[in-house]
């Protein structure tokens, strides 16, 4: 009777052995979801932070954009009505109508001149003549006269 016994309780102990295993298995297991789920969670609070410091960023260049377009409203223009001006083309654009217009600067103050020749690249350097100002004298129109 004695083996019976022992037979009993090393099949007790086994299964204890085994539930305590199977315990041991299961809180790894949880542990193991639990750093996942924190990563997951460092990663959902880096995505976060990148996407409050773009949307700083875009305020911050918005409100550089209105600042410059307050200061550009307040001084005057530095061309003329009539005055013929030289200008370096810093883009070519085509209108809605099919015509090339370029983009020029003279001191921050965009012009735009119509009526340039195909032959015209960005970096040439034009004379164009102020033909009118926007409402608000923030930009110019201008027609070409020539090649420099």
């Amino acid at each position: 009777m004695v083996a019976p016994l022992a037979a009993g309780v090393v099949v007790a102990g086994a299964a204890a052995l085994y539930t305590a295993y199977s315990k041991g298995k299961s809180a790894g297991i949880e542990k193991g979801k639990d750093k996942k789920e924190e990563e997951l969670s460092k990663e959902a609070k880096e995505e976060i932070k990148e996407e409050l410091r773009q949307e700083a960023k875009e305020e911050f260049n918005q409100e550089q954009s209105r600042e410059a377009h307050r200061k550009a409203t307040q001084k005057a223009p530095p061309v003329n009505l009539g005055e013929e001006v030289t200008l370096g083309v810093e883009e070519l654009k085509k209108h809605h109508s099919g015509v090339e217009t370029a983009v020029c600067k003279k001191e921050g103050f965009v012009i735009f001149v119509n009526e340039v020749p195909y032959s015209i690249n960005e970096g040439d350097v034009i004379s164009a003549k102020i033909t009118s100002f926007n409402d608000g004298k923030t930009s110019a129109d201008a027609t070409y006269q020539s090649t420099q």
